[in-house]
């Protein structure tokens, strides 16, 4: 059967519904004073993190693409409820970003304590971890290596190592001068588990400190100072870059791969990190639709929630299986690394079908919008430093749903879930007023 008329139909309506969100976005976003740049805003965040799969999606066959429009257009329609029900929920915010009627007031002691304890833990925890198992980074094979040191029991060691994310994110917001040693150390850290995506959840953030710190009395941006944004976000690139390039580098088994083969034999960086960024570009239409295959031809029985305690299975009774890990299993695939990630869209399939799709989507608009309605309630106050700490968990939200676009909420990394956990318990505890709790 010849589909390639209806993928060009599903293809033109995909194309004028992103125009129309996006100019939705546009127009309500840019009457919403934040001090953030319009590109980080809620609605602008999430349209463009689903238009780059969507343009990537095009290179599907027409089967593929037909199954994975099903998807996507239960994503859309997740995003708009979600939308609708931010409005209703938290009702419409005031477009100045006036402050609400209760002013949030910050324990930066209390904050502080909770983050430098946390800090320690999770540093004591990579201590014992690379004595117990090695440095994943120093492995010949580094990309299998690391999925190899991860597996067998040492699953909180490594999760408590990565968390020494959060509190140094906290910590700089709070005391940028004096926490920057927390940022360099988490940032070795991370770098000796030889992972990339932790590292867009250490930096991201950072810039939107960074960018908070330098509003003026004015609520304007100093000259000298806006450059400092873009600087940073080239550095978070070519570090992520680096990283996966040396990971390739280093694991003999890429050179099978024909699209590698010969970018590896020549040396070739740029090659390299272009192969990189469009095999993560293709894999969430691709995963996407290989994780609802399974699914509905049931070699993956529905999880009904059950995949979103990932971060509780090496306590559970018996073997507990990651959905990347029973993707990979279930669809036979032979590859370098972990799991397959099963995409936003995917884990949502995987957990209640159709409207499992629609839920996770309308639920990373609402997490935006009620932290987003936090910094615009914050950051027109004298109060510099709540302002840092609220943009810091704001920028730590928006990398979680951006890359939960690949992975999912929880379906491929326990880390991104467990430090969303990590600040919002921190916050609530150091935080008092209208916004210091999260209506769940």
């Amino acid at each position: 059967m010849n589909n390639l008329p209806l993928k060009i139909a599903l293809a033109a309506v995909q194309l004028i519904s992103l125009l129309a969100v996006f100019l939705l976005a546009i127009s309500q976003e840019r009457k919403r004073r934040s001090g953030l740049p319009l590109i980080l805003t809620p609605m602008i965040v999430i349209t463009a993190a689903i238009g780059i799969s969507s343009v990537a999606a095009l290179s599907m066959d027409d089967y593929q693409y037909v199954e994975y429009s099903k998807l996507w257009f239960f994503q859309i329609l997740g995003l708009m409820l979600g939308l609708l029900f931010s409005n209703t929920v938290l009702g419409r915010p005031s477009l100045d970003g006036s402050s609400p009627s209760r002013q949030i007031v910050l324990s930066r002691t209390l904050m502080s304590q909770l983050a430098t304890c946390l800090f320690v833990a999770g540093f004591l925890s990579a201590v014992a971890f690379f004595a117990w198992k090695g440095i994943p980074l120093l492995r010949g094979n580094v990309e299998q290596g690391r999925v190899d040191l991860a597996s067998p029991g040492t699953g909180y060691l490594r999760l408590m190592a990565y968390l020494t994310i959060p509190p140094a994110l906290l910590s700089f917001a709070l005391t940028p001068r004096r926490a920057k040693f927390l940022i360099a150390l988490s940032l070795i850290i991370v770098l000796l588990l030889a992972d990339r995506s932790p590292l867009m959840y250490l930096f991201i953030p950072l810039v939107f400190v960074s960018i908070s710190r330098k509003v003026n009395i004015k609520f304007k941006f100093k000259r000298p100072g806006s450059l400092r944004p873009i600087v940073m976000g080239i550095l978070i690139i070519s570090i992520v870059v680096a990283v996966g390039t040396y990971r390739i580098f280093s694991q003999a088994e890429y050179l099978k791969f024909p699209e590698y083969s010969a970018a590896i034999q020549n040396r070739d960086v740029a090659a390299i990190a272009l192969l990189s960024f469009e095999h993560y570009a293709n894999v969430v239409a691709n995963n996407a639709v290989l994780t609802k295959s399974l699914v509905d031809n049931g070699t993956i029985d529905f999880k009904y929630g059950a995949s979103y305690l990932a971060l509780f299975a090496p306590v559970l009774p018996g073997q507990h299986l990651t959905l990347d890990r029973e993707i990979r299993l279930g669809s036979g695939k032979s590859f370098v690394g972990g799991g397959i990630p099963p995409t936003l869209m995917g884990e949502g399939y995987a957990n209640f079908g159709y409207a499992g799709t629609v839920l996770e989507c309308g639920f990373v608009v609402f997490l935006l919008e009620y932290w987003y309605r936090i910094v615009m309630s914050t950051y027109k106050g004298a109060d510099r430093t709540l302002s840092a700490v609220v943009n810091a968990i704001y920028g730590y939200m928006v990398c979680w749903v951006c890359m939960s676009q690949v992975g999912g909420l929880e379906g491929a990394s326990t880390f991104p879930f467990a430090g969303a956990v990590t600040l919002l318990i921190i916050w609530g505890l150091s935080a008092k007023g209208e916004y210091s709790r999260a209506p769940w």
